[in-house]
Order: structure tokens, then C-alpha cells, then sequence
């Protein structure tokens, strides 16, 4: 994000993109979990 705001010539700093971020309405990309749920043990 940083780096595409000094591309388009805007002064931001890591504590300005957050709240630009904020601003917009934009969420940062998460990851997504490789594994599903966790296995739960079964009690007999």
C-alpha cells in the first residue's frame, strides 16, 4: 500500500496508511487457512 501511494506521488508515512485504509473503507488481504476446522476428539 505504501508503495503505491509513493508511486502516485502521495506523502504517506506507516502510521498515515492505516488510517487512509480506514478512511476508504479497505481491508487488508488475509491470508486464508490452509487447514479447516480442528479435529475434535470424541468421547465414547
Amino acid at each position: 500500500m505504501l508503495e503505491a501511494l509513493k508511486e502516485q506521488g502521495v506523502k504517506a508515512g506507516r502510521h498515515r496508511v492505516p488510517r487512509l485504509m480506514q478512511e476508504q473503507d479497505w481491508r487488508a488481504i488475509q491470508p486464508r487457512s490452509r487447514f479447516g476446522d480442528p479435529i475434535r476428539a470424541q468421547n465414547d
